[in-house]
């Protein structure tokens, strides 16, 4: 009885401490919680990129973008940057576009994404911007005409700036602005310019899976 008791705690010396996947087998609930994280890990290193990656974004529409503070505003921007899991191949290319909207948070704007399109396919994807809250208060005829250069405006946004226009400046981009409306003698604004503050970061991990 002694031999035999002597013969198991040796066994189960050399078990533990002599090798460590031979302990494993005489333990199998150990094997599942240490082998499902490390096979999903390295799924994520091989076909995805992780939370809190930064993504440099180009938008070469229009040099700035002009909201309310009540409205939101869908946008497509161009990944400017290819982006490589941590073996260093490529995930999201060069030039994908992501899609996303523009809308109020936190008195200011921000970009919100949620589909990036790869070369075959669509993926949801979870990704914002910085909270942008620059204002311009916009009093007079000449500052609305030089805000038209190069600007997209949001609906309302462009609704509130056309009465400091006058009709002869229509060439300059404000052809869509729908009608004249009367009573405003400033107007307050965001002014978000886009390769400037719409670097994206990830909210969450992106698998390609």
């Amino acid at each position: 009885m002694t031999s035999l008791l002597l013969l198991f705690k040796s066994s189960f010396n050399t078990l533990f401490f002599g090798s460590l996947s031979l302990f494993v087998l005489v333990n199998p609930q150990n094997t599942l919680a240490q082998r499902f994280p490390e096979s999903s890990q390295r799924s994520l290193s091989e076909r995805g990129i992780l939370k809190g990656t930064r993504i440099p974004i180009h938008y070469q529409e229009f040099q700035r973008i002009i909201l309310t503070e009540r409205e939101n505003l869908p946008l497509t921007v161009t990944i400017s940057a290819n982006l490589y899991n941590r073996r260093g191949k490529v995930i999201i290319p060069y030039g994908s576009e992501i899609f996303g909207q523009l809308q109020p948070i936190q008195k200011g704007i921000q970009f919100v994404a949620y589909q990036v399109h790869l070369p075959r396919t669509v993926y949801p994807i979870k990704a914002v911007s910085q909270v942008v809250n620059r204002r311009q208060i916009i009093e007079s005829e000449v500052e609305a005409v030089n805000l038209t250069q190069g600007t997209l405006f949001g609906l309302e946004a462009a609704k509130a700036i056309t009465p400091l226009i006058s009709q002869d400046t229509s060439h300059v981009g404000l052809r869509e602005l729908s009608g004249w409306l009367l009573g405003h003698l400033a107007v307050n604004v965001f002014v978000i310019y886009p390769n400037q503050d719409l670097t994206l970061t990830l909210q969450s991990d992106f698998s390609l899976d």
